[in-house]
């Protein structure tokens, strides 16, 4: 597959799941592990390899808190990320504070009290 017809995939795929397509197709209630090689796709590509990054520079960060972290990447609210995941907003609380914690253990001068996870993934 080319990376245009790829692109287009995975554009129309997040579209999908974020209910801003105009499929008539029913909106996504959560992403299985089939549709996450999409989006991890999607994300290194438009993201400049942002998962594969995260992940070298963080290599306690198991899969489950990689996708967790593209989704606050994508400035998606716990509200919303719990849907998609298929778990509780609590859920999501008690992942971001794992994240937050293993990033501190591996990186102890980011200085988390100065910033939040979610702005530390964004200019990641």
């Amino acid at each position: 597959m080319n990376n245009n017809a790829l692109k287009k995939k995975l554009s129309d795929r997040l579209l999908w799941y974020f209910g801003l397509s105009e499929s008539p197709v029913k909106k996504v209630l959560y992403i299985d592990e089939e549709e996450w090689w999409y989006i991890e796709r999607w994300i290194d590509w438009g993201l400049k390899n942002y998962l594969s990054r995260l992940a070298k520079t963080h290599p306690d960060l198991t899969r489950h808190d990689l996708h967790i972290c593209c989704l606050l990447r994508l400035k998606l609210s716990r509200s919303y990320i719990a849907a998609l995941m298929g778990v509780s907003t609590s859920s999501v609380s008690t992942c971001k504070f794992r994240i937050k914690k293993k990033i501190i253990i591996q990186n102890p001068a980011i200085g988390f009290e100065d910033v939040t996870l979610e702005s530390y993934l964004f200019n990641f």
